[in-house]
Parts: structure tokens; sequence; C-alpha cells
């Protein structure tokens, strides 16, 4: 399914682009080999691809910003996939009610973080789930620590489309909603990840195990480190 979708919006966006369809194509191909390699390579400078960004920003801004959010939406979608293969989570694992987008994204993380401060001996009833969701955590902040060294590398390219992206915000006559390349990067991430179905009810059990043994002051030096990167990664 990821194939599919990936391939419909590409074909999408290559319709939007007509002449820079190609570019399009180079870019995505770019940037996926950026991340192959941990940054730029031979076959795809920093410096060919700055000046297709800025011909695309030029061209026509709000497309190739939707190019990126494309991208964007790949990689994270390839990192959840590897994540549900790697700890064999199949559809038919429960997903709590708590986990409703209403108010926020992230609330359902902030009810978590209540539920376990107040009642730490309910977090750790469920110790099996508690643990798979904590592995699924450290695999989710190695993704993540990956996935935001490409991102800045990508976003270093892109001063043009984030100097659009500053006017139209500027324009708005109410609240400002257009993100930046890098802050569109981050949303990706959360909403294909950290909330997707089958995945979010594991980390929320993950996470209230952390918190329960942080606070009985069972949680070892490894688990408090994982704590404080999970509780900033949610910030």
């Amino acid at each position: 399914w990821i194939k599919i979708k990936s391939s419909t919006l590409s074909s999408q966006i290559k319709q939007k682009f007509s002449y820079f369809s190609k570019g399009y194509e180079y870019l995505r191909l770019a940037l996926n080999s950026w991340w192959n390699v941990g940054g730029p390579d031979r076959h795809y400078n920093p410096k060919s691809l700055h000046s297709l960004i800025r011909k695309m920003t030029s061209r026509d801004w709000p497309i190739a910003y939707e190019a990126f959010a494309v991208v964007f939406s790949d990689r994270a979608d390839i990192l959840a996939s590897r994540l549900l293969a790697e700890f064999e989570i199949g559809p038919a694992y429960n997903v709590d009610a708590c986990f409703s987008k209403k108010g926020g994204s992230l609330q359902c993380y902030g009810s978590c973080m209540e539920d376990g401060s107040s009642s730490t001996g309910k977090s750790l009833s469920r110790m099996e789930d508690g643990l798979l969701g904590k592995e699924m955590w450290q695999f989710v902040q190695t993704s993540w620590v990956q996935y935001k060294r490409w991102l800045s590398l990508v976003s270093s390219h892109c001063q043009d489309l984030n100097y659009e992206v500053m006017v139209e915000r500027a324009r708005s006559t109410i609240r400002p909603s257009t993100p930046t390349v890098y802050e569109k990067g981050i949303i990706c991430f959360r909403n294909q990840i950290l909330l997707r179905y089958r995945i979010r009810n594991c980390l929320q059990h993950g996470l209230s195990w952390l918190i329960g043994q942080d606070a009985l002051g069972f949680a070892s030096e490894k688990d408090t480190c994982l704590l404080n990167a999970v509780l900033h990664l949610l910030q």
C-alpha cells in the first residue's frame, strides 16, 4: 500500500509540474539517495539540487512545497512500515480509544503521561505491552535521529522556498498556518508514525511504562535517557 500511495502522489505531482516533472523525479531520487548514504553524494551534488529547487520555487512555489511534502510523507511511511514489520504488529492489534486527534495531534500522549504519573501501578500492570512499547520507542528514537539529520540537510537548501512560506504567513489575516519546510517534515513524522493506527497504542503503553518505572525509582540510566528523549520528541 505504501508503494501504491507513493506512486499515486508522485504521479499527481508530476502532472502538476508539467514542465518540471523530470525535475521532481530528480528531486525525489536525490533526497532518497541522501537518506541512504547519510548525506550528499557524487551522483546528486548539493549545488545542482540547490539550483533545481530555486527554479522550481521560482516557477510555482506551492507545487514545489507540495513536492517536498510528498517526499517527507514517503519517508515517514517507509519508517512506519519498518517499525510494524520489526515488531510484527498486525491489523488486529487493539487501538485504545484515548488516541483521538481532537484538540491537538499529540493530545493522546499528554493523557498517557497523566495516567502514568497518577497511577503507576496501573501503568505497570501490563508488563508485556509496556516492554514492547519501550522497544518500539527505542526504534522510533533511532529513526527520529536519522530523520532529523536528513531533514535539516534538506531544509538547508530551501531558503528561497522558506522565504515564500514566510511571505505567505505574513499575508495571512488570521493565524499563520503554513509550516516551513523543516516544520512540514516534522509534522509528517509525527502524524504518520507517532499517531499511526496500530503504532500509537503500543507507544502509549511504552511511555506509561517508562513513566511508571521512573516514578517508582526503578528506571535504569538507559531507560531514563530514553524517557527524556521521548518527552523531548513529543514537545
